[in-house]
């Protein structure tokens, strides 16, 4: 019987957009996974500046946005814990419900040059292995560069084969939000309609 993969990805998710359903499947391909557990956070530590969004409205939103993918499970154990939501005390809770899966953390470029600022990144490394998906500007051999120049080359090629060859694209939430604030029309390719119209009901970002 093969091992269970399950992908964790975790964020803010203020609000989820296409491209976080992209990424989630992007990497769930592959490395086959059996699983993406996706995990909205509480507070993020490295974000202590952006207060999220009421929880509840994150959740509902992601539950919309992840709906048509049946390998999404929406996890709120961080919701829950409450306070900052920490990457390494999630794995910890997930090795125990998973002791024999093979867990993989999705991160995006900007998180993996960020990495060793995170609470026990080691301790992260020997729970869950990284996929990282490149962000613009930077590609994977750049994103590589830009490790090797922050840490060193023994790191960058610790890295390589967990970063992904694939376009790098740059939509952010943030941008939405400011969007959605300046009263610009949403491009339907960067958020689904649906997670607009609950938007748009429950007056999120005015």
């Amino acid at each position: 019987m093969s091992t269970r993969k399950v992908l964790v990805f975790g964020g803010s998710f203020n609000p989820p957009h296409r491209r976080h359903f992209l990424l989630a499947q992007q990497a769930a391909a592959a490395i086959g996974a059996d699983e993406i557990r996706v995990i909205p956070a509480h507070t993020n530590p490295q974000r202590q500046d952006q207060p999220p969004t009421a929880a509840h409205h994150r959740e509902a939103m992601l539950r919309i946005a992840f709906h048509n993918e049946p390998r999404a499970v929406i996890d709120t154990q961080e919701i829950a814990r409450g306070g900052s939501s920490y990457t390494v005390d999630t794995l910890h809770n997930l090795r125990a419900q998973f002791p024999s899966a093979h867990l993989f953390l999705l991160l995006g470029g900007d998180q993996a040059l960020n990495f060793y600022s995170w609470k026990d990144p080691q301790g992260i490394l020997a729970l869950a292995t990284p996929v990282v998906v490149p962000r613009a500007p930077l590609n994977a051999a750049e994103l590589l560069q830009h490790i090797a120049a922050r840490h060193d080359s023994a790191t960058a090629n610790m890295w390589r084969p967990w970063i992904l060859q694939v376009r790098a694209e740059a939509e952010s939430s943030t941008q939405l939000r400011a969007n959605i604030v300046a009263g610009a029309a949403s491009d339907h390719a960067l958020i689904d309609p649906r997670v607009l119209a609950y938007i748009s009901q429950h007056k999120l970002y005015v």
